[in-house]
């Protein structure tokens, strides 16, 4: 997917701020401890939005406990430096079972973070062909479904109608 096309790109043209995407292909919470304090004094940013666990889940088959842990860490990290944070849970395979979906809500409340449940609700195969990549057309509703939390959360003006 070129970057332009996916969803942090989209959501930075909707709001008219720079985004940074610091997202790796095939990255785990568990790697990405390791350059959050790095990545977030380089940019210092207004909002995180964090989006981890899949591949913890589906290729590492890490057990829920560490995957939870590691995502409680990397929040809990940025809320100390009173960074907003959006915790996003992708419920796909193994990783939308109930222990994850509960504790993404524990995460959220304890730490702070606004959570946005099951990121990929109502995209169709056409937009999801393999079951967890989007498509360019389903990174644009992927923007569409964040927009309006990150538009709040940054205290930005409303879209102008479409």
């Amino acid at each position: 997917m070129p970057a332009e096309a996916a969803f942090p790109a989209r959501l930075g043209a909707a709001l008219g701020v720079p985004i940074v995407n610091a997202g790796r292909s095939g990255d785990t919470a568990a790697r990405a401890i390791g350059r959050l304090t790095r990545d977030a004094r380089r940019v210092q940013p207004r909002l995180v939005v964090v989006e981890f666990g899949v591949n913890d889940v589906l290729d590492e088959h890490r057990p829920p406990d560490e995957v939870l842990r590691h995502l409680r860490t990397i929040v809990r990290r940025l809320r100390r430096d009173g960074v907003p944070v959006v915790l996003v849970h992708v419920a796909r395979g193994d990783f939308g079972a109930p222990v994850y979906r509960e504790g993404f809500r524990v995460i959220a409340r304890e730490e702070g973070a606004t959570l946005v449940e099951d990121f990929y609700a109502g995209l169709s195969t056409e937009l999801l062909p393999d079951g967890l990549h989007p498509t360019a057309a389903g990174h644009a509703r992927l923007a569409e479904r964040l927009e309006p939390v990150l538009r709040t959360l940054l205290t930005l003006p409303a879209a102008p109608a479409r």
